[in-house]
């Protein structure tokens, strides 16, 4: 033991850790399935916004209208000869709906399925081509009336939020940061839990009783505990970088703008979540003989996880709501609520890094007590432990 090196030891682990990582199949093949999920979603996304099908559901056919009309509704009017033209284009999928003015009836043309959206705009044309008719009994053009009375801005206040970040809010921004909480939860349950499995296992196989012969058990989890991070990081840094990649290729975004700062801000999140949770299932781990009994110990912890992702989801359009603010700064729930909070624009990057640097303390306190009750339980044998008597005080 005069050689014993625990910082060789930990990374000697940690690398057997990323190997087995690498060859478990369960692992790769949720990646991957999360990857492909993730941009063939983006670009499917972005064919049916370019497709023509797209186009056509913004597009109308009129006829005796003036197409100046629907300037503004967010639809593109085509001027055809008759009805019968414009009931072709709806017939062939070319347009949403056809508007054919006779007298003082408007014709209103669809394949029997007017959405609220078109219905609105109906409404919108028929008052429209009434007030160009009364200006004209009056003698009065549209232009004059534009012109005599502008249009009003409007500027919305939101008396439940401390200044204006909602009004100038970018929801790409926050759909995105929650999409990308979403899926490092689910990546966090599958590496930690991994975790708790090999400890398990090497319990069960007595493999753990030749291993602690020679290696200190906290630098034996030390290791299993890095190497679970670092290939967790990576992996996650490949998908959310391509996801990334995919976003910006796609041209979904269009003119948006897109803070680019959200990536590393979940990056951040999920590296102490996951050194978060892989402390608490190493510990679960360890605390059973068999992988049957496994269920016992880390049901505690998946209902702790449950309730950092269900939070967020759930109560996203809330975000501005004083109990959500205050619950992105408690962890280990800030690792949900924080991203999404600074996302949003309620969280500067100053507030964001502190309330991260509250996780980062308690994930120590976590990794401080999962060591003790991992070298205590660790060769025990007997019947499976429960947490209140693992963190049960020691006796002097």
């Amino acid at each position: 033991m005069t050689n014993y090196s625990s910082p060789h030891i930990i990374a000697t682990v940690a690398r057997r850790e990323i190997r087995n990582s690498l060859r478990s199949k369960g692992i790769m093949l949720t990646l991957v399935l999360v990857l492909v999920a993730l941009v063939g979603g983006i670009m499917f996304g972005s064919h049916q916004l370019n497709s023509p099908g797209a186009a056509a559901k913004k597009t109308v056919a009129v006829s005796n209208i003036d197409p100046t009309i629907f300037e503004g509704t967010g639809f593109t009017a085509i001027s055809v000869a008759n009805a019968e033209a414009g009931r072709q284009m709806v017939t062939d999928g070319d347009a949403a709906a056809a508007f054919f003015l006779d007298g003082d009836t408007l014709d209103f043309i669809h394949k029997g399925t007017a959405f609220s959206e078109l219905e609105t705009l109906a409404q919108t044309v028929s008052q429209q081509i009434s007030l160009y008719r009364a200006l004209e009994t009056v003698g009065v053009s549209p232009a004059q009336l534009a012109a005599s009375a502008p249009m009003l801005s409007v500027t919305e206040h939101y008396l439940e939020a401390d200044n204006d970040d909602r009004a100038n809010r970018n929801q790409w921004n926050v759909w995105a940061a929650l999409i990308g909480i979403v899926i490092l939860m689910l990546a966090l349950t599958l590496f930690a839990n991994s975790v708790g499995s090999r400890v398990t296992e090497e319990k069960s196989s007595r493999i753990i009783e030749l291993i602690v012969a020679s290696v200190k058990p906290t630098d034996f989890l030390s290791g299993k505990i890095l190497g679970n991070v670092v290939f967790g990081t990576v992996a996650m840094g490949i998908i959310i970088g391509c996801g990334a990649i995919a976003l910006k290729v796609s041209g979904i975004l269009g003119d948006n703008q897109f803070s680019w700062s959200i990536a590393p801000a979940l990056l951040v999140a999920f590296v102490l979540g996951i050194t978060f949770f892989s402390s608490l299932y190493a510990a679960a781990g360890a605390m059973v003989q068999r992988t049957e009994d496994l269920q016992s110990t880390q049901s505690p912890i998946m209902l702790l996880i449950f309730a950092v992702l269900y939070t967020p989801t759930v109560f996203f359009t809330q975000l501005d709501s004083t109990w959500m603010r205050i619950i992105a700064w408690i962890p280990p729930f800030s690792i949900g609520h924080a991203p999404l909070q600074y996302a949003a624009g309620n969280m500067t990057s100053l507030q964001f890094s502190l309330s991260m640097l509250f996780m980062f303390a308690l994930t120590l306190i976590v990794i401080r007590a999962s060591a003790r009750i991992y070298t205590t339980a660790i060769l025990y044998n007997g019947a499976p432990l429960k947490w209140l008597q693992v963190l049960k005080p020691r006796r002097k």
